[in-house]
């Protein structure tokens, strides 16, 4: 960290960042002692305050390591409290840092906040939700990139061993658009008031997007989003691991005017997002040639018991403390280390969340946003390690 500096001796410090590896291949924002304590200050943090633990590396995060990865990120100082809190999110042992980001699949941070901090400090979740061009965004998930690469050795070639990666692996953050919702935000399905601000973090793949303009009913779009789920190339085939969904607008009210509730979407997706044993054994996604009944056994993307629940499991924590959430839904015996999720923005479709998935909360608001325009879907990676 420095004092503050004239541009030329800026331009030194950020090829010397370069050289100290201290980059993620973008151009760093060199810290001063002024911007780190004003990021400090705005989350109301001393700079040797202990934000969380990742057990499995023996690394203790500490305040000012969090503010220095935000100053170089690019972050503005009222962007700090959704950080501190994701960074809380990642060190929770539920959320199993380490499976996440050592898989050979390339898993990405995804960071979704609900709430009103969101349009407080401009995170965007309407059009180009995933784009370019917002600076919240890209700042608030570069800061968490920063600081898995710089206080948690998360470095390509060293413990980030992806084999493909993904350029989210740089910045993943959004908002969910809750005005234009027909439906209850995730943080409310999940357990939090409509007023609390939340950070949810999640491990993810990829984005495929999924096009219909012709639709004039939820099922021929509904149909198309299916099968998009359960490409006979995804990870979820075979193994029934966690998925967002994302709703853009246009398709949002397709949904909300035809009537149809959350659950209802749920429940389609689940049935038609499916492969034969047959199918997944042509093509060797799984062992074995196709045997009499195998045309008409299926395999789901996720598990049955997952789209119907409305089990709670999430983490609720303010700036100073964490705690561990449960709330029972319509089965009595569905605690279990494998669970299932589903997300929809501008709602959001909850099947099981799972290891690799904390929620946060931030403050109490209610929370406004503006319009997507396209759909999409989230790999995620739902293992503690690969």
């Amino acid at each position: 960290m420095h004092s503050n500096s004239t541009p030329h001796d800026a331009a030194d410090l950020i090829e010397l960042y370069y050289q100290k590896g201290f980059t993620d291949g973008f151009p760093v924002v060199p810290p001063s002692r002024d911007s780190v304590s004003a990021m400090l200050s705005a989350a109301s943090l001393e700079q040797d305050q202990v934000i969380g633990e990742i057990a499995t590396r023996n690394v203790v995060i500490s305040a000012d390591k969090v503010a220095l990865n935000a100053v170089m990120a690019g972050c503005m100082p009222e962007y700090m409290p959704v950080v501190v809190s994701a960074v809380r999110g990642i060190c929770h042992p539920d959320f199993n840092y380490h499976g996440m980001a050592t898989s050979t699949g390339g898993a990405a941070l995804a960071i979704l906040v609900n709430g009103a901090i969101a349009e407080r400090i401009g995170i965007n979740s309407g059009e180009n939700l995933f784009g370019p061009g917002f600076r919240a965004n890209m700042t608030i998930g570069r800061a968490l990139r920063l600081l898995m690469m710089n206080s948690l050795n998360t470095r390509p070639g060293g413990l980030d061993r992806s084999t493909i990666g993904t350029p989210a692996k740089i910045s993943f953050c959004f908002a969910e658009n809750e005005q234009s919702s027909p439906w209850e935000p995730f943080h409310v399905e999940r357990g939090f008031g409509p007023d609390d601000s939340t950070t949810t973090v999640f491990a993810c793949q990829d984005i495929i997007q999924v096009y219909n303009q012709l639709a004039r009913t939820p099922e021929p779009f509904l149909e198309g989003m299916a099968d998009a789920m359960a490409n006979l190339g995804s990870m979820n085939i075979t193994s029934q691991q966690n998925l967002i969904v994302v709703l853009s607008g246009e398709h949002r009210r397709l949904v909300a005017e035809a009537g149809w509730s959350k659950q209802q979407v749920k429940r389609y997706l689940f049935e038609h997002a499916r492969r034969s044993i047959a199918e997944l054994k042509k093509v060797k996604r799984l062992p074995g040639e196709p045997e009499p009944g195998d045309e008409t056994t299926y395999r789901h993307v996720v598990s049955q018991r997952g789209w119907c629940s409305r089990h709670l499991f999430g983490l609720s924590a303010e700036l100073g403390r964490v705690a561990l959430r449960h709330q029972h839904g319509n089965h009595q015996n569905l605690i279990t280390r494998r669970k299932r999720l589903w997300t929809l923005r501008y709602s959001i479709l909850q099947f099981w969340p799972s290891p690799n998935r904390s929620i946060m909360r931030l403050d109490r608001n209610a929370c406004t946003a503006s319009e997507s325009s396209l759909s999409r879907i989230q790999n995620i990676n739902p293992k503690p390690y690969c």
